[in-house]
């Protein structure tokens, strides 16, 4: 079941967790587009946290306030791609669709 398929729909209780690999962490702040070297999805801030708190996109350490985002799952998300979704929380990093949107965030496997 993907968290795409009613578009924007909540993150179901039963899906997995996203696996954040080194360099996958991104801000709110570069989500959004809001730094210079960022031209992500140019929402403001309070639309990209609710985009991500909704579809499960991000983490948060217990008790921390600041927010990171998958770079990768982000990018899958704001171009609709649930498929490349599904099989990134599958665990499968290494599949070709998933590996397209890595390489396009600029991060190596």
């Amino acid at each position: 079941m993907s968290v795409l398929k009613p578009m924007l729909g909540e993150a179901a209780p039963d899906e997995p967790r996203l696996l954040f690999f080194p360099g996958d962490a991104i801000s709110l702040k570069e989500a959004a587009g809001r730094t210079r070297q960022s031209r992500r999805s140019g929402w403001d801030i309070k639309t990209t946290r609710a985009f991500v708190k909704k579809l499960g996109l991000g983490r948060c350490a217990i008790g921390g306030r600041r927010i990171e985002v998958h770079a990768v799952a982000f990018e899958m998300a704001i171009h609709g791609d649930a498929v490349a979704l599904d099989l990134l929380r599958a665990g499968r990093r290494a599949d070709p669709h998933v590996q397209r949107y890595v390489r396009h965030c600029g991060l190596g496997d």
